[in-house]
């Protein structure tokens, strides 16, 4: 699928912000959905990203969007890896899972190493794995709540 936009705003976009053309408009469209519907959304993502995690950027892209949706049911902000690294030590703690920070840190890397350097095969597919191991943790978090009725209305079949 091939959207246009007009110039002036993809080169607003990319030489004003230094941003990437899509995942603006994505942000932007996001943004301005009520929260039930930006959940919904994020765990579709999370989903479709995750069918097609082949390399270090998409399968962080999975675990990004579910992220999302944890933390607008958690009523907490994701703006910064900070924020995601925070999500990471609350679901620690609400899970009792000590393995889920250090699952973060790698797929965090993962993420981080992806543009500047390549990664060694070894490194790649452990840090692969623990993004999986991750995204999976976050599903279950999701399916959890979903059982005690807290996201009927998200229809989460995560």
């Amino acid at each position: 699928m091939q959207i246009e936009i007009p110039d002036t705003i993809y080169n607003f976009i990319v030489e004003s912000l230094g941003k990437d053309v899509s995942d603006t408009l994505v942000e932007a469209f996001l943004s301005s959905l009520a929260r039930e519907d930006r959940i919904k959304i994020y765990i579709k993502l999370s989903r479709e990203y995750e069918i097609k995690a082949s390399d270090g950027e998409t399968c962080w892209k999975a675990l990004s969007y579910i992220f999302r949706a944890i933390a607008e049911l958690e009523e907490m902000d994701i703006s910064s890896y900070q924020d995601y690294y925070n999500l990471a030590e609350y679901l620690s703690f609400k899970e009792n899972n000590t393995e889920i920070v250090k699952y973060f840190l790698n797929a965090e890397k993962l993420h981080a190493e992806f543009h500047p350097r390549p990664q060694d095969k070894d490194s790649f597919r452990v840090r692969m794995e623990y993004c999986k191991k991750l995204i999976e943790v976050a599903k279950e978090y999701l399916r959890k709540k979903s059982s005690r009725g807290n996201l009927s209305t998200y229809n989460c079949a995560c």
